[in-house]
């Protein structure tokens, strides 16, 4: 949906009212994916801090693109010392999305504009951890792209493609808001009528996004597999859900939650917490979302 709302792949940085911008410093970035493809984002950071202990990769969701998040990114960026952290966030529209290449979407595709989005965060930030934030369909691409990505220099495992990389290593956090188990959940959670044939043709769909099985395969990892990026993350990640989600029904993303814990210790489970109140996109406008998020990024500093 790069498409909605309407004018979304014409807006320019210009354009962004001035209120949205204040206390920031917005840059447009421009990323090469192959030979001809491009990626067109932004890099955000609060005007009082220069040098960022940490970056945010941010996965958006279906609709819009990175202008649209700039009060998301404001606020979050705005949080009151001594708890906030110098960070930069970096937000890009993939393929089909705001500036970028109008290729078709597919989840291949977009997991390759993502890859190379990861690739340069860890040039541009050799030496601070990378938390990986990704919103709604954000979050299943998130989840997808961690599930593919190894710190081994040779995760070689039957036919599972493997994007090898020591630099993953920095990938140290993953936070999902609201995010969904898989597209064919989707289906059958918009269409519940019996009646309707979408729900009985859901498990056909090309790109299943299927976010679910993908944390139940890195809980559940056999001994001798490569260690994923995502079988490191999901006990650490941190799970946000609004009460009152009109999109993504608040119970897909808590059993996301249960899917990440580890069945041998039930006691090491990711973080997830209910925001009172909260709508689908609304979540970044209550306070508990701040404080979960702003302690999130402390605790990995803490570690790093």
């Amino acid at each position: 949906m790069g498409y909605a709302p309407i004018g979304a792949r014409d807006e320019d940085l210009a354009d962004v009212p001035k209120d949205q911008l204040k206390g920031l410093v917005c840059e447009e970035i421009n990323i090469a994916n192959g030979r001809t493809s491009s990626l067109s984002g932004i890099v955000v950071r609060s005007k009082v801090d220069s040098n960022p202990k940490v970056a945010i990769i941010y996965f958006q969701g279906n609709a819009g693109n990175p202008l649209h998040r700039l009060p998301v990114f404001q606020t979050l960026l705005s949080s009151p010392s001594p708890i906030r952290v110098p960070l930069d966030i970096i937000s890009v529209a993939p393929r089909s999305y705001w500036k970028s290449t109008p290729r078709r979407p597919t989840q291949a595709g977009i997991l390759s504009d993502y890859r190379h989005v990861l690739d340069y965060a860890l040039t541009r930030y050799p030496s601070i951890p990378i938390i990986l934030y990704g919103h709604s369909l954000g979050g299943a691409i998130a989840v997808c792209l961690t599930s593919l990505l190894s710190d081994s220099k040779n995760p070689e495992h039957g036919s599972i493609p493997y994007y090898s990389d020591p630099r993953y290593q920095q990938i140290k956090g993953l936070i999902l808001e609201n995010p969904f188990t898989s597209v064919p959940d989707m289906v059958q959670a918009l269409y519940p009528e019996r009646w309707v044939p979408y729900r009985y043709l859901a498990p056909l769909v090309f790109d299943k996004w299927d976010a679910h099985s993908a944390m139940t395969q890195a809980s559940n990892r056999q001994p001798g597999a490569p260690e994923t990026v995502l079988d490191r993350l999901r006990r650490d990640s941190l799970i946000l859900v609004s009460e009152k989600d009109e999109v993504v029904p608040p119970e897909m993303s808590l059993r996301l939650a249960a899917a990440a814990r580890n069945p041998a210790d039930l006691s090491n489970a990711p973080k997830s917490k209910i925001l009172e109140g909260a709508l689908h996109e609304n979540a970044w406008q209550t306070r508990t979302w701040r404080i979960e998020i702003t302690r999130y990024i402390n605790e990995i500093l803490r570690t790093w």
